[in-house]
């Protein structure tokens, strides 16, 4: 069986029939004398199952540039606009996204950054007594997250798995310096260097 796209030319099945293969001497052969010719669908290479019914899959992708928030709340806004668009037979759906995993990730750094700062305040409270230096751990962390949030939307970054990559890393360079740097302080303050003065 042989597949031929349709074209300007050949509107319906008699103009397939009637195309000559020979012309010339002797008696026209057209195409209908050597096949059968009739109206069929492709052969089907994939298709995808929703629910174990057959449906039509549409991708949505976003640009480098864009938030993955930002595209799956615009497809999911224009989802009543889609099946307005199409007869009731037929469902507009979304089968799934890729934002829970960034929103997740967000949750986690955020969680992490806390209870990253509320552990390294408690060790420094715990082991130095010091309740300023306690209370600096714990502030320092999360304002330096927020910085590091307000200059990403400044430069035109936008929140992905990479820029959560490099906060969680923050965090953690965040965690061990704020403890050396406090018990630096105190350990030049045993030493009986005086400290500035901060007013």
């Amino acid at each position: 069986m042989l597949l031929t796209p349709t074209n300007a030319v050949a509107e319906s099945i008699a103009d397939f029939e009637t195309i000559p293969l020979t012309i010339g001497h002797g008696p026209a052969v057209f195409l209908k004398d050597v096949a059968q010719i009739e109206i069929a669908s492709d052969v089907t290479t994939g298709y995808a199952l929703v629910n174990g019914a057959r449906s039509v899959y549409i991708p949505v992708t976003k640009r480098a540039d864009a938030s993955t928030w930002e595209v799956v709340k615009n497809v999911k806004e224009a989802l009543p606009r889609m099946q307005a668009a199409i007869p009731d037979d037929i469902q507009v759906s979304y089968a799934f996204d890729q934002s829970g995993y960034v929103i997740y990730s967000l949750r986690n750094v955020l969680f992490e950054g806390g209870l990253g700062a509320l552990l390294t305040g408690f060790m420094v409270l715990l082991f130095l007594g010091d309740r300023r230096g306690a209370l600096i751990v714990v502030l320092t962390i999360p304002i330096a997250l927020l910085s590091s949030l307000i200059l990403l939307k400044l430069v035109g970054q936008t929140i992905n798995i990479m820029t959560l990559g490099g906060l969680a890393l923050a965090i953690g360079i965040l965690v061990d310096e704020a403890t050396v740097t406090i018990e630096n302080i105190h350990r030049h303050l045993e030493m009986g260097k005086k400290g500035f003065p901060l007013f």
